[in-house]
């Protein structure tokens, strides 16, 4: 989902909470709010991101009235593709991509919520993501990384409405296996799928605090466009 726009709504993640989408002139009443956070006990959602344009233009309370708080900031980073970023192979950088379709569901899941232990995106929501959170259709390229019979990456990417961008869904590493070079790799794969694939850039989404995953981003050529500020809202009554 893109982070704003010009109508109030919400998306289920697969993790159990919700990506709320801001308009960008901050026109959400108070009853708009209220309705949705009913329907977020109801559904039992765990927790919402809302993510409101910078710089503010408007009143934020509305939000602080039904219990959202602010959390971070969101880098938008992009890199443009280039034909010589192409690069056809099943592999990368001694890792095997298998992806989701072609693999047992359970090793999907597992893999997905070992990828959640101590990230640094919004690592807030560490805690409140559900172990056995169904698989996340993005209607894209998802795999699974292997380095040997060992799982240690997700990769989910995700065209544009228009098919000229590619976005980073999700991309994630187990701990073990942090710092040993699978994000790396599995970057340098997301470009190289672009570039076979016709894009035209690649987007993606980086809190603000995470260093590490910045540095990284940089290594590749990729700059931030754009912010966006995060509020949050956790159900205290979700087990």
């Amino acid at each position: 989902m893109t982070p704003a726009s010009d109508t109030f709504a919400w998306q289920p993640l697969p993790d159990g909470g919700v990506a709320v989408r801001y308009p960008a002139d901050g026109t959400v009443t108070p009853a708009e709010l209220a309705a949705a956070r009913r329907a977020w006990l109801a559904a039992g959602v765990r927790y919402a991101q809302a993510f409101l344009p910078l710089p503010l233009t408007f009143s934020t309370q509305p939000l602080a009235s039904v219990g959202f708080r602010p959390l971070t900031v969101l880098e938008l980073h992009r890199r443009s593709v280039w034909p010589t970023d192409s690069v056809r192979t099943q592999t990368a950088n001694g890792l095997t991509l298998w992806p989701f379709d072609g693999l047992d569901p359970a090793v999907v899941k597992a893999t997905l919520a070992r990828t959640y232990v101590g990230s640094l995106d919004g690592p807030e929501l560490n805690a409140l993501r559900l172990d056995d959170a169904p698989v996340e259709e993005t209607g894209g390229l998802a795999v699974v990384a292997f380095r040997g019979a060992e799982p240690v990456g997700v990769l989910q990417l995700e065209a544009s409405d228009d098919g000229t961008l590619l976005e980073f869904a999700y991309l994630g590493v187990v701990p073990e296996a942090r710092r040993t070079g699978v994000a790396a790799a599995l970057v340098e794969f997301a470009i190289a799928h672009a570039a076979d694939s016709g894009r035209r850039a690649v987007l993606l989404g980086v809190d603000a605090r995470n260093a590490p995953a910045k540095a990284l981003y940089a290594r590749f050529g990729f700059a931030e466009y754009e912010r966006r500020a995060v509020w949050w809202w956790v159900n205290e009554s979700a087990p």
